[in-house]
């Protein structure tokens, strides 16, 4: 890697830092004089900050391969600012546990619906060492197929460790399972595309774009995890509205 190019980088996770905090905080600001509700506004402003920072980690992914820590970072602080939300007195409402099942159900009704794993009915703040011990389990398998070179990046395991502990147990392991998912089918499409740009280039084929993709050995996986991620907030957040 050149300089020049080690400089874009760097600038690019910069900028994509600053605006997750620019946002962040210019949500918070609406929600403060939409909801009058210090403790509303600290749960609603918890979710923005997720978002938006799974959102930033796509476009650092897809740019440079790499996910900064400034943005696992930020989706580890969503949790904290939803304690916070909850200690002041905002109403998270009744989420459902988990969106697993539910999403397994469409290929067979006998998945029914809900989080794979089962939840403990502890109430704020005893679910706080319980969502830690939940990111706890999400992180070991991760650790591994990182150590053994099976798919995930270092940023990825970070961010998913991140986000499964702003989920909480047991939305956090449906977030893990749900990437994994999103991430296979995504690893069908790029195989079978390099397949055929194998076969193109084969058959003399010339353009740079489809040596690259003949050539393609890893792909980000941050869209695999911003896709599971969304729909995991959504659940995480329906009872806010």
């Amino acid at each position: 890697m050149t300089r020049l190019r080690a400089m874009k980088i760097h600038a690019f996770h910069d900028a994509s830092a600053a605006l997750t905090v620019y946002l962040t905080i210019a949500f918070a600001a609406l929600a403060m004089v939409m909801t009058g509700n210090i403790g509303q506004t600290l749960l609603l402003t918890s979710g923005a900050l997720a978002f938006v920072a799974i959102m930033a980690s796509v476009a650092t992914d897809l740019m440079s391969k790499r996910i900064p820590n400034s943005l696992s970072l930020m989706l580890l602080a969503a949790a904290p600012v939803w304690w916070a939300g909850l200690a002041l007195g905002g109403d998270a409402g009744n989420a459902s546990d988990g969106i697993a099942r539910t999403l397994m159900s469409n290929i067979d009704e006998i998945y029914g619906t809900g989080a794979l794993l089962p939840g403990f009915n502890a109430s704020f703040p005893l679910s706080i060492p319980i969502d830690i011990a939940g990111m706890i389990v999400v992180f070991i398998p991760l650790l591994l197929s990182f150590r053994l070179g099976l798919g995930f990046g270092g940023g990825d395991v970070k961010l998913i460790t991140a986000g499964a502990l702003f989920f909480g147990w047991p939305l956090g392991f449906d977030f893990l399972a749900v990437s994994f998912i999103f991430g296979g089918i995504f690893s069908v499409f790029i195989i079978l595309g390099r397949m055929f740009c194998r076969v193109a280039v084969k058959f003399g084929a010339k353009g740079d774009r489809v040596r690259r993709l003949a050539e393609l050995r890893e792909f980000p996986y941050a869209p695999a995890i911003a896709i599971s991620g969304i729909l995991c907030l959504a659940t995480k957040l329906e009872g806010l509205f």
